[in-house]
């Protein structure tokens, strides 16, 4: 018995979905960044008189954040922003493997120079970025998308946590200021 293997053949992302999908991802990234590190100083950070306390919590709180932030697109090339604009990360030279864990790492570490990334992506032929060249990948459409629907339900989801995380916890913040009491 013979083993078939099918090759398929990918289209290059748009580089509005690549952009989409970036704000996507930065979006929900930074919420969880900024959520926990909320959530670990409690609502009396703005009294807080130890300002090295503070620093500490949010290093504690930000350095997995990050690592957590640079690894988004390690689960099968497609990060959250990318599975709702229905693209994925693929090896340049054989666009049915998904690049290594360190490869997709080393990718994302180039954000941290994103308008650079921003400029070579908009007036690159290839539609690459400095990460995409680098790491030797490609963004490509991905042919086994969901369904519009459930990519727009969990677009709006992310939409509500996010005014809802905004809403609430600088909400809170506020009424546990000294100002606040003083004033009301």
């Amino acid at each position: 018995m013979t083993e078939q293997t099918t090759e398929l053949t990918f289209l290059k992302s748009s580089r509005k979905r690549r952009i989409l999908a970036f704000l996507i991802d930065h979006s929900i990234m930074s919420l969880l960044i900024v959520s926990s590190i909320f959530i670990s100083l409690g609502p009396n950070f703005m009294d807080e008189n130890n300002p090295a306390k503070m620093v500490t919590t949010m290093l504690f709180v930000m350095i997995p954040g990050l690592i957590l932030y640079f690894a988004k697109d390690s689960f099968k090339g497609i990060s959250p922003g990318k599975w709702i604009t229905a693209i994925m990360v693929r090896d340049d030279n054989n666009q049915n493997e998904i690049p290594s864990f360190g490869r997709l790492y080393l990718r994302n570490l180039f954000l941290l120079i994103w308008p650079v990334e921003f400029i070579v992506l908009a007036t690159s032929n290839q539609k690459k970025r400095l990460g995409d060249k680098v790491t030797k990948s490609v963004v490509v459409k991905n042919p086994n998308k969901p369904t519009q629907l459930r990519r727009l339900l969990a677009l709006v989801g992310i939409g509500l946590v996010y005014f809802g995380f905004v809403f609430v916890f600088a909400g809170t913040a506020m009424k546990n200021s000294d100002a606040y009491k003083v004033a009301i």
